[in-house]
């Protein structure tokens, strides 16, 4: 029988390995983001990230199979974040969107220039959230065939305009990006 002791035991030891197991995998993603601001993740090794994090290989399999993985599991964490934080019924929720890339722009501007995974951008337009924001915009225009053109059109143009803002060195405030995201799809409307 475990005493109350014993358990609280258990529990800290299970307390310490989640904090360690965060921090390898924090320290492997910091490391591969470094690696690829560098060269493409075609290019990178489990040895160099590992290199890279001061992490034993052993301890890099224990979480990911390969650096595809790695990268996988970033994007998954950026995504599920976005997801949990935007609102898409909301007036300002473009800027919620704008906010939350402009606290990671690093990591965001290396995954939106397609030189690490030419499908984050679908993947990132494919969050429910995001569909239903943009959805809800376009719906008021246009139905059918048409009014699915009318979405690629605005979802790609706004994607690429926020490309060009994450590029720039200075850059707009989330909230005056937002505006002018608004301003675009107002100027379409009015077409």
């Amino acid at each position: 029988m475990l005493t109350c002791r014993m358990m609280l035991i258990e529990r800290g030891r299970g307390m310490k390995e989640d904090q360690r197991v965060r921090l390898s995998r924090q320290l492997l993603r910091s490391a591969l983001i470094v690696l690829l601001k560098e060269k493409n993740i075609n290019k990178i090794s489990v040895r160099e990230i590992c290199d890279a994090a001061e992490i034993n290989r052993t301890t890099f399999y224990k979480h990911y199979g390969n650096p595809y993985d790695l990268l996988e599991d970033i994007e998954n964490s950026l995504l599920e974040e976005l997801s949990s934080k935007i609102c898409p019924g909301s007036k300002n929720c473009m800027a919620q969107i704008l906010k939350i890339i402009d606290q990671k722009t690093e990591v965001y501007r290396l995954l939106a220039n397609n030189n690490v995974d030419p499908l984050f951008p679908q993947k990132l337009l494919n969050l429910p959230a995001v569909r239903e924001s943009l959805s809800n915009i376009t719906a008021q225009r246009e139905s059918g065939d048409y009014g699915g053109y009318v979405y690629e059109f605005l979802t790609w143009g706004g994607y690429s305009v926020i490309r060009r803002w994450l590029n720039k060195e200075k850059r707009e405030s989330p909230e005056e990006m937002a505006e002018y995201i608004q301003r675009l799809f107002g100027h379409i409307e009015n077409m």
